[in-house]
């Protein structure tokens, strides 16, 4: 019998590309409909996509809440009403007057959690329907503001109006929102102009493959395994008794380190994974490990 084919596919998404573009030619190259990606990227935007192939497809939620990173340009004294280069100019203001040190200034503004109006053109659903879609259509898009952890943010490039940015940030985060707001801090408007995901989680864009670079005849061995996938998860090995527990679903004791409530990726000593495993009760150094999603 064949290995099953799943696992997780790092791609270097290009500009002009949407997430859903990058999903179908996935579908193409491992011949699966089983594909899914944790955490969309603007077609404006280029870098990480992380794409989950077959079984996988059920370990995106242990991703999507990965912490990012992103570099993106921001041009002053232009504002476009999608936050990026998708749309024209619709306001102009003086920007001449900004100097590198303003921009310091303001930063500690947009460090920790936050309150974040997303853009008009983007997911968030009103009444049913996407932002973007009402606001393509010419209607008025009124968003509520949400809170957003920004863990690190700071300037690269100073080559104004042109700035450079790298922002270490928590998963529901607009880059597009930022360039606009740090852009008002300091009395004039922006967009961004680039945006860039250079890392999620355990994953670096450097592990990423283009498109164009892509060997569709050996596809599969460019994929991370199961076990690769979970990287920011604790492990366990199991030994054989465990592993028909785990199969089983059934809860058991080792001993561990690990808090209550925390996640752990079971697997045996072949590093195959067996389980999603959840830390649910503690006694001394002993640890009770229940599979919650089971892969085998």
């Amino acid at each position: 019998m064949s290995e099953p084919r799943e696992g997780l596919f790092l791609v270097d998404k290009p500009v002009g590309k949407t997430s859903f573009d990058i999903v179908r030619q996935c579908r193409k190259w491992g011949d699966t409909r089983k594909v899914g990606h944790a955490g969309t990227l603007d077609p404006k935007a280029t870098g990480l996509l992380a794409v989950a192939l077959g079984r996988c497809t059920k370990l995106i939620q242990y991703m999507v809440d990965e912490p990012k990173s992103y570099l993106f340009d921001v041009k002053l004294g232009e504002a476009t009403e999608s936050g990026d280069t998708e749309s024209g100019v619709v306001d102009t203001r003086p920007w001449a007057h900004v100097e590198r040190e303003d921009v310091e200034a303001v930063l500690d503004e947009f460090t920790g959690r936050i309150e974040q109006v997303p853009p008009v053109y983007s997911a968030v659903k009103i009444d049913g329907k996407r932002a973007h879609e009402l606001a393509r259509a010419g209607e008025e898009v009124e968003l509520q503001p949400r809170p957003v952890d920004i863990h690190a943010i700071e300037i690269q490039r100073w080559e104004p109006p042109s700035v450079g940015f790298r922002v270490d940030c928590g998963s529901g985060t607009y880059v597009r929102s930022l360039a606009r707001d740090i852009s008002l801090a300091v009395g004039t408007v922006g967009h961004a102009t680039m945006i860039r995901r250079i890392r999620i989680g355990e994953f670096d864009i450097e592990e990423a493959v283009t498109p164009q670079a892509v060997d569709e005849e050996h596809f599969w061995s460019q994929v991370l395994s199961p076990l690769q996938m979970l990287r920011g998860v604790p492990r366990y090995e199991a030994d054989a008794s465990q592993c028909e527990d785990i199969r089983h679903g059934r809860k058991f004791w080792v001993e561990g380190s690990w808090d209550e409530g925390e996640w752990v990726a079971g697997h045996d000593a072949d590093g195959r994974l067996l389980a999603v495993m959840v830390c649910s009760d503690e006694r001394g150094e002993q640890r009770q490990l229940w599979p919650r999603r089971v892969m085998v």
